[in-house]
């Protein structure tokens, strides 16, 4: 995230809104970092609107293959933040007592 913050700083040439999404969007990564599913659900909404915000203006001026990317990066968020909202009531409230033997079965098939 700070190499990504510092490229957009001192590459002129790098599209700013493009940075900007990235910026922001790293922090999705970071929603285990939530105590709870109603806190997790703000901070999604919040992290989503914030890539929103620049990915809009990309949208609105940005190049042909900016305008392109985003509406990749989009449906990657989208799809990211659908997923995890879905199963915050298990993720959330994982305790560790389950058997890891299931979820490698699981991740093997």
């Amino acid at each position: 995230m700070q190499a990504v913050d510092e490229a957009g700083k001192k590459d002129r040439k790098s599209p700013m809104d493009v940075m900007k999404v990235f910026t922001d969007g790293f922090q999705l990564f970071f929603w285990n970092t939530t105590p709870g599913n109603d806190l997790l659900s703000d901070y999604l909404t919040e992290i989503e609107s914030q890539v929103l915000f620049y990915g809009n203006r990309i949208r609105k001026k940005g190049k042909e293959a900016e305008k392109a990317w985003f509406e990749a990066y989009n449906a990657w968020m989208t799809a990211h933040i659908a997923f995890i909202r879905e199963r915050k009531e298990h993720i959330c409230d994982w305790k560790g007592t389950q058997d890891g033997a299931g979820a490698a079965a699981f991740y093997a098939s």
